[in-house]
């Protein structure tokens, strides 16, 4: 009987010691095509970078104060420059702007909205609320309408102004003389009333030297006619009030 191999040695009992943290290789498997070992090579990682291997640098005191240092001077000097500008430079006043005088019309104003000192007169008004509106809305004559703007009278603006309260008394008698109304074509309106408006400031005195008679009917009743007149034949002026005589 021949005498049995001795058995190999394993990898505990061979007396050769594996070094420390080597990796173990492991026989292939059978069934594979060959043995080819799996690659232990350790694999540096991706996620390791530099910083192990450098001394932590340690931001000293002198060093940030000398930074904080730098800083705070650059933020001085810039405001320094931003103020000196700012006083350096006056500031730009807007001008003022001028007002354009509005041109007198000249001839009555067509269907529409105009305001107050652009009517002419002679237009007839639908609807109509007060003299002193400040738009008034101008329709044709023939329709129903509710006043007419019967005359526009001028003032002579190089004259004193006389003032609201002295005006406020003489536009009846402005607003009435003979030849603001047409009285053959007024006949059919029993109740017609007449209302001025006029300057109560020495600027509009100057800039609008006009006063304006607007006629309606007191019992609510449309117009359906042209009922101004050809303008009074001797045109009253507004005045002054009189001045009263000292007592004597």
């Amino acid at each position: 009987m021949p005498p049995s191999a001795p058995p190999r040695p394993s990898a505990a009992t061979d007396g050769t010691a594996e070094p420390s943290g080597a990796p173990r290789v492991e026989p292939a498997s059978a069934g594979t095509h060959g043995a080819t070992a799996v690659d232990a090579t350790p694999r540096p990682s991706k996620d390791r970078g530099s910083v192990m291997d450098e001394p932590e640098r340690v931001q000293t005191p002198a060093r940030l104060a000398w930074a904080a240092g730098i800083l705070l001077a650059s933020v001085i000097l810039f405001s320094l420059f931003f103020f000196g500008q700012r006083l350096g430079s006056s500031p730009a006043v807007p001008a003022t702007p001028t007002p354009t005088p509005t041109p007198a019309p000249t001839a009555a104003q067509a269907p529409g909205v105009h305001v107050w000192n652009t009517l002419f007169g002679g237009e007839c008004l639908q609807p109509y609320n007060s003299p002193w509106d400040h738009d008034f809305t101008v329709v044709d004559c023939a329709t129903p309408h509710a006043a007419q703007l019967a005359y526009r009278g001028t003032v002579d603006p190089t004259a004193a102004f006389p003032g609201e309260k002295a005006l406020a008394g003489q536009i009846n008698d402005l607003c009435t003389a003979p030849g603001i109304i047409d009285l053959a074509a007024a006949r059919d309106y029993p109740h017609l009333v007449m209302q001025g408006s006029y300057p109560i400031t020495q600027t509009q005195w100057e800039e609008n030297p006009y006063y304006y008679c607007f006629v309606s009917s007191s019992s609510g009743q449309p117009l359906t006619a042209d009922i101004a007149g050809p303008g009074p034949t001797d045109e009253p002026a507004p005045s002054a009030a009189p001045t009263p005589a000292p007592a004597g």
